[in-house]
């Protein structure tokens, strides 16, 4: 495998390497297994920044009226959408370089363990800039590869859609 040095890494004026992984595959067949795994090695091995958004860890548990409420199919799809837009602020922040603001409409509870994954795993950092929340991305985010780890369970409804994401 190539070091971070050699994937612009560190010391390199060439573009930024940035990785978005989707894993499909049936329930239980190990995928979030895999994602750790692979999160693992490229920090340790290679020096990479890396996200595993899984979608199990920011589904909107909060969302549920009651212990077997659930929602429509209809409303799981609008949610889902909604975690699609909240990575698209984040890799729009990545690729632009700039804070991530925080969507104007928002389910709060999945907003937050949304932002709770991305700092557990050193990719942002809160900020007040202006008198607004704002999420900046952390030095690691910025000066090393990226590698960001998706569970299909995202893109379930998402193709067809006009989402940049999809």
């Amino acid at each position: 495998m190539k070091t971070a040095e050699n994937t612009r890494g560190t010391g390199s004026d060439g573009p930024r390497k940035q990785v978005l992984c989707v894993l499909c595959g049936l329930p239980a067949a190990g995928k979030s297994t895999f994602a750790r795994a692979l999160a693992h090695r490229l920090r340790q091995e290679q020096g990479w920044a890396v996200g595993v958004v899984a979608y199990d860890d920011v589904k909107p548990d909060a969302f549920l009226a009651g212990p077997r409420a659930r929602p429509a199919p209809s409303q799981w799809k609008l949610l889902r959408q909604e975690l699609l837009k909240y990575l698209e602020y984040f890799l729009m922040a990545v690729i632009n370089g700039c804070q991530m603001s925080v969507p104007p409409s928002r389910t709060e509870a999945m907003w937050e363990d949304f932002i709770t994954c991305l700092k557990d795993q050193d990719l942002i950092f809160s900020a007040a800039y202006a008198a607004q929340s704002c999420y900046l991305l952390t030095k690691t985010a910025v000066s090393r590869p990226l590698f960001l780890v998706l569970g299909d369970r995202f893109i379930a409804h998402c193709f067809g859609k006009s989402s940049k994401m999809c």
